[in-house]
């Protein structure tokens, strides 16, 4: 009888763990990511700042039921500008898109920064597992600036490559000229 007892007792527990162990599955508790640092870009590599990669923790003060983000932006700086598209953001160029310096089609430059990637803390300060990055495509995220320099304007794009684990952002490649159109390639 001991023994039946044992048995029924060790199963218990056996099964007591397993379950516990699939909870913890279901229901993620992820710590406060670390923040990536901010990063100078100069994109013509003229030794001057064109933009600015920087990290902004957002949060609502209703604890504990709080939530909140963390979220990376471009900034550019002086006069240069980003290309943005309504409902679509920063990141929306494909391949083979043409940048215009004037009149581009459902888009337009804009000076004010843009939203790239972020993280979020849902309730009772549960963060996200990864980084979401802010663009409707899954894949070649590329970025069209300008670049006001004195009296000449440039214009370019830059690939950029974004690790959803830690939220740091690089540029792979990129491209500028003083024409007044340029074709991703």
């Amino acid at each position: 009888m001991k023994y039946i007892s044992l048995i029924f007792v060790s199963l218990f527990l056996i099964t007591s763990c397993e379950m516990n162990n699939d909870s913890n599955e279901i229901y993620p508790t992820a710590d406060r990511p670390d923040t990536p640092l901010d990063d100078s870009i100069d994109i013509n590599s003229d030794n001057v700042v064109d933009f600015v990669l920087c990290y902004m923790e957002l949060a609502t003060t209703d604890e504990p039921s709080s939530s909140g983000s963390i979220i990376g932006s471009i900034n550019p700086i002086n006069e240069n500008q980003i290309l943005y598209r309504n409902l679509e953001g920063c990141l929306f160029l494909e391949k083979n898109d043409t940048i215009r310096k004037n009149d581009n089609t459902n888009s337009h430059w804009s000076d004010y920064k843009a939203d790239i990637i972020e993280i979020s803390r849902q309730h009772n300060n549960i963060w996200d597992t990864n980084w979401t990055i802010l663009s409707n495509h899954e894949s070649d995220y590329y970025l069209g600036f300008k670049l006001k320099i004195d009296s000449t304007e440039e214009i370019g794009w830059m690939l950029l490559n974004f690790d959803i684990e830690s939220g740091i952002t690089k540029i792979l490649s990129k491209e500028i000229t003083n024409i007044d159109e340029l074709i991703i390639n």
